[in-house]
């Protein structure tokens, strides 16, 4: 499909600017890449204060105050009194006046929309009671009836606050917000949004109480470079849950496929963070000019030694960043291609091999229109070709460009039919990872038969704790790959990857162990005694 071709559809379709953006400019390319390097300078899971500070004073300086946005900022501290120490000591650094006698004075004098002080008991509780609450917020899960019945009860009676404590406990993690909604639907008939919204009109609070519930009006829809970094990091070790109730890793480390489903768990995650995100795709299909990535994690590739991958299209979620110049710009969160951190949207199409004359750019905020999703659709499934890339960013509920735009929890059903697969992925994610981890540690200390080496590969890879499992057992003399890295039986040959196999002989090398017996075959069942 030419060029011209796919223009003149979007153009039909009311896409008039498909020209991609400007370039984003160097000094913030340069300091995205300083920040890949130095790592996340945030403490652990936190905001970063300093834009924190600004968006509160952003928003205490304006004439008219929301305290439902105020409120949203000051979630994000997750209760933590260290972290409001330091965004205080950033506001005092940027406005020289306390963040609290700024409330405290917009409430006074008049400029605040509702006085949010009542909310700030169970946005930090006191330490002497706040373990107490804890323990009483513990006894009612958001799935009981009682649970209900007391949000019910609250929403009855117009008590911000007390809707508020207890819709925090959903944490606004998706999954518990939707046991919590379809707990409140079996007993009222109703989804609670539909009864905040009726109680308390158009108002902040009203938005505040929303936001709880995984609306998006008040997320943070910027962010700082450190920040954005920090958001990658977290993202690089997120986990979803298993059918099995357990937890298993995003699969980073299986670029053939599965970038759907990485990209929901990922907006998944960063709704319950409190972030704003979108997702980008990017879509060529053609014999010689697919989407090209190397990657060191593919099928028979091993770390120093990559493997290319090709695909008809690839997402992740885009999330937009301000430098301290002022200039905002969209960066792309892509673990699965092992950059260290979030990239300029030019980057991540360059390095799939799209440069800046070979694509169409267009946004939407809504479906598809039936002609743009259809070529979309024929050139993501490889039933037509072009090698000119469409790149398109959508709201993050989208599964797969070309369908519909739906809910998160419409996503999620989508995500659920892919379920056995991510798992499957995430396990041999997780040998390939740390087989590379394995061999960069060997190769980095000359594979030295010496306790120091092991004591170094150990700490490389001290998160992993298959790394434990190996280590005792490859000291043992005894041990598969597959078996200890993923806990799969040895009948499962489509696991033994060669990645694992490598990453095993190296580390028996190191440590200085026998080689393992044979692993004998499979037994034949036995006939019923």
């Amino acid at each position: 499909m030419h060029r011209s071709a796919l223009e003149d559809t979007l153009h039909r379709a009311g896409y008039n600017d498909v020209s991609p953006p400007p370039e984003v400019p160097p000094h913030i390319l340069r300091d995205l890449h300083q920040q890949q390097r130095l790592g996340s300078v945030l403490p652990s899971r936190a905001a970063d204060p300093v834009r924190l500070a600004g968006d509160l004073r952003k928003a205490l300086y304006s004439r008219t105050v929301e305290g439902g946005g105020v409120l949203a900022r000051l979630h994000e501290l997750k209760g933590d009194q260290v972290s409001a120490q330091r965004v205080n000591e950033a506001y005092r650094q940027a406005t020289g006046r306390d963040l609290w006698s700024d409330i405290d004075r917009a409430r006074s004098e008049g400029r605040l929309d509702f006085d949010p002080a009542p909310y700030f008991q169970h946005l930090f509780p006191d330490p002497a009671t706040g373990h107490w609450q804890a323990q009483q917020a513990a006894y009612t899960r958001v799935e009981d009836p009682q649970f209900a019945r007391d949000l019910h009860n609250a929403i009855a009676l117009r008590d911000g606050p007390r809707i508020s404590e207890l819709l925090s406990r959903a944490g606004r993690k998706p999954d518990e917000i939707w046991r919590l909604q379809d707990n409140y639907r079996g007993h009222y008939g109703a989804d609670p949004i539909d009864h905040i919204r009726d109680r308390f009109g158009y108002s902040s609070e009203r938005s505040y109480l929303t936001h709880l519930l995984g609306e998006s009006l008040l997320e943070t829809s910027v962010l700082s470079i450190p920040e954005a970094q920090g958001v990658y990091d977290r993202l690089s070790t997120a986990t979803f849950r298993t059918q099995d109730g357990g937890e298993a890793r995003i699969p980073f480390g299986h670029p053939e496929d599965g970038c759907y489903d990485r990209a929901h768990r990922m907006a998944k995650q960063l709704s319950e963070w409190g972030y704003n995100s979108r997702k980008v795709f990017a879509v060529r299909a053609h014999p010689t000019s697919s989407l090209r990535v190397q990657a060191d994690t593919a099928a028979g590739a091993v770390w120093g030694d990559p493997r290319n991958i090709t695909w008809n299209y690839h997402v992740a979620p885009v999330v937009l960043v301000q430098h301290p110049s002022g200039h905002v710009v969209e960066v792309v969160m892509d673990p699965s291609l092992k950059r260290g951190g979030p990239l300029a949207v030019d980057e991540w199409l360059g390095l799939m091999g799209v440069s800046r004359n070979d694509y169409l750019r267009f946004d939407t905020i809504g479906p598809l229109p039936p002609e743009v999703a259809k070529v979309v659709d024929d050139l993501g499934y490889g039933r037509v070709n072009s090698e000119t890339a469409l790149v398109l960013t959508t709201p993050r509920d989208t599964y797969w460009a070309a369908n519909p735009v739906r809910t998160l929890r419409d996503a999620e059903a989508s995500s659920m039919a892919s379920q056995s697969k991510m798992e499957d992925y995430a396990r041999l994610s997780e040998a390939r990872e740390l087989g590379n981890r394995l061999r960069y540690s060997a190769q980095m200390n000359g594979q030295a038969r010496s306790e120091a080496t092991v004591r170094e590969i150990a700490y490389a890879v001290n998160n992993d704790p298959a790394f434990h499992m190996l280590l005792a057992d490859v000291r043992a003399g005894r041990a598969w790959p597959p078996d200890v890295l993923l806990g799969v039986g040895p009948e499962d040959l489509r696991l033994r990857t060669d990645i694992a196999q490598r990453a095993y002989d190296m580390l028996r090398s190191v440590v200085g162990a026998p080689a393992p017996p044979p692993f004998p075959p499979p037994r034949p069942p036995q006939p019923p005694r």
